[in-house]
């Protein structure tokens, strides 16, 4: 990721309303949780629990702070998460 905003969009991809894991999650929810993120990031100094350039651990980590401030928003498949053959489709 290049920029904040970049990494917001990401994570906004696959939560936000209408996202792959649609959570309806906001962008100014994930970039309250991202701030919160980097600051435990900072805090912890632990080489295992660091900035992976927006990767899609930063984005899971993420999500699970978001989970922790707002609540777990339960994900259930629908008929448009799956073609003729019963796999998932990743638009």
């Amino acid at each position: 990721m290049q920029n904040f905003n970049e990494f917001i969009n990401y994570v906004y991809a696959f939560y936000g309303d209408g996202g792959i894991y649609d959570q309806k999650r906001t962008k100014e929810q994930i970039a309250f949780a991202l701030c919160s993120y980097l600051d435990d990031i900072d805090a912890r100094d632990d080489d295992y629990y660091s900035w992976g350039y927006g990767d899609s651990l930063d984005r899971e980590r993420v999500r699970d702070v978001m989970n922790d401030i707002y609540g777990p928003v339960p994900v259930v498949a629908n008929e448009s998460h799956f073609n003729d053959t019963g796999v998932k489709i990743l638009n």
